[in-house]
């Protein structure tokens, strides 16, 4: 997982097998995951090195590929010093 430094996306994560990529965007009160899906690696590493990854999102995915809102994120990666530890 990659945590971005955006105002809009917190953070990404890309599956390499099924193409699937998700991103976290802050929300309020909550933030919301979407995963896009067939998305090719490509984009996914342009995503990463961008300038401003809102912006990447927005002009080469957001209507680039088909998506749905994830309504169960209890599996999603944590990061940060909230996240559990491996004890």
């Amino acid at each position: 997982m990659m945590a971005f430094d955006s105002s809009n996306l917190v953070s990404g994560l890309y599956d390499r097998q099924t193409r699937d990529l998700y991103i976290r965007f802050h929300g309020d009160p909550v933030d919301r995951i979407y995963v896009y899906l067939d998305v090719p690696e490509d984009t996914w590493q342009g995503l990463k090195n961008a300038d401003s990854h809102g912006s990447y999102h927005h002009e080469h995915i957001k209507w680039d590929f088909v998506y749905e809102e994830l309504t169960d994120t209890s599996g999603w990666p944590q990061i940060g010093a909230s996240a559990p530890t491996d004890d």
